[in-house]
């Protein structure tokens, strides 16, 4: 049986080009599309990662694989946390609206990425309108973490009144919903916390995985082996952005407080990868410190490069959940991982032994720990092995979004 589905997600980076690195929005379609289902994927035509407006809003894109990408209009933004931001949301959400009023195909089911909330309301009450099953991507905690990036005491307590109604708004999509996923079972807790309810069986989590990485740019890969020097210090890396729950300032501060107690340079190499609102300042503080490289922002086949030169991937999330999309990448380059992301990332990697915690901006713990494990290859070499297993056994993209869609599937058959 053939569906017609309606994937909206305005966040992930769209792939127009074959240089952009595909994630679970991405994924999942072509999951879907391979199965002979029609797939219709709206998304803003403002890419969140690097800040750039990648087509017209308004325009329709057919994939290779046949999925149709619908652009819709978008205002942009300059900052993660900002009233701008926000605005740009309300803004998407509002033109999502428009085109429901058109005569369009009615889609058989609706899987819906929050955030953006506002746009997966818009979702929630079409399909209510209509009788459409739709499920909620669970992607993270907002409007709490809009709340919670505010300053504590009086500030905070007004933003939580100010966005009561977005509260509420959350609550009756969650409510409706035919099921919710999350991308690890911490965030679906949460989300069953604002629908009022315990998890049945149309709840399930699904991690975010990766595309699988590709070849590594060789010529890109010799240009960083000739930075590094011999090859008599491991290599630590961090890839990602420079936003505020994801930065790798912590790690270049430990950097920094090694070198001051030892009046030296550290005994490992250090890859900063990517970019972000913080990337000129955090690279101008730290430009002294001997031993690190800034790659700034990087395609696919450079990553896949970086990672094959890599020791210990480190994953500097600033507080509470996470299970940062990269973690996946470094597991499957079978890479030891250091990490202060609570949860799920927490609770498997101290039972499979691929990482160790530290506390979310704790330096100093940080670079005790880092310090201890490059002298200690053996206790590496272990942790690398079990990385590459629990990748090999619970998060290989593949046998994820097939789940995702079988999934989806029986939703849409119980209708």
């Amino acid at each position: 049986y053939q569906m017609r589905v309606w994937l909206i997600q305005t966040g992930e980076p769209v792939p127009l080009s074959k240089s952009v690195k595909r994630i679970r929005t991405a994924l999942l379609a072509s999951e879907l599309a391979s199965r002979g289902h029609q797939v219709v994927w709206w998304a803003s035509a403002f890419d969140h990662g690097s800040r750039k407006f990648v087509a017209p809003g308004g325009s329709t894109h057919l994939l290779d694989d046949g999925i149709e990408l619908r652009l819709l209009p978008a205002l942009g933004y300059k900052n993660n946390v900002s009233l701008q931001r926000y605005i740009d949301h309300r803004y998407v959400a509002g033109c999502f609206r428009k085109e429901l009023k058109k005569d369009l195909l009615t889609p058989d089911l609706i899987v819906a990425a929050t955030p953006d909330y506002h746009i997966a309301a818009e979702a929630g009450d079409y399909a209510a309108r209509l009788r459409i099953p739709y499920v909620v991507d669970l992607r993270d905690v907002w409007p709490d973490s809009v709340v919670e990036a505010l300053p504590r005491g009086p500030v905070r307590v007004l933003g939580r009144i100010a966005l009561l109604g977005d509260f509420r708004k959350l609550r009756r999509t969650l409510k409706r919903a035919s099921g919710l996923v999350g991308m690890m079972q911490s965030m679906l807790d949460w989300g069953l916390g604002y629908a009022d309810r315990l998890q049945g069986p149309n709840d399930r989590v699904f991690y975010l995985g990766t595309e699988p990485l590709p070849q590594p740019d060789n010529l890109f890969l010799e240009e960083l082996k000739s930075k590094l020097g011999p090859g008599e210090y491991p290599t630590v890396i961090y890839v990602g952005t420079f936003g505020r729950f994801n930065h790798p300032e912590v790690l270049l501060s430990a950097v920094e407080q090694i070198c001051g107690e030892t009046s030296r340079r550290p005994p490992f190499n250090v890859i900063i990868g990517g970019e972000g609102d913080r990337f000129a300042s955090i690279r101008k503080k730290y430009a002294h410190l001997p031993g690190v490289h800034f790659t700034g922002w990087l395609t696919a086949p450079r990553i896949a490069a970086v990672l094959c030169i890599a020791d210990v991937g480190v994953v500097p999330w600033a507080s509470g959940i996470a299970f940062p999309n990269k973690a996946f990448s470094y597991l499957e380059a079978g890479l030891p991982l250091v990490h202060s992301a609570g949860g799920d990332l927490q609770q498997i990697g101290n039972e499979e032994g691929f990482a160790e915690f530290f506390e979310p901006g704790n330096a100093k713990m940080l670079g005790e720990q880092l310090l201890r494990l490059v002298k200690d290859p053996a206790t590496l070499s272990a942790m690398g092995e079990c990385a590459l297993r629990t990748y090999n056994l619970r998060f290989r993209s593949e046998a994820i979004y097939q789940d995702y869609a079988d999934y989806l599937e029986s939703i849409e058959n119980i209708r």
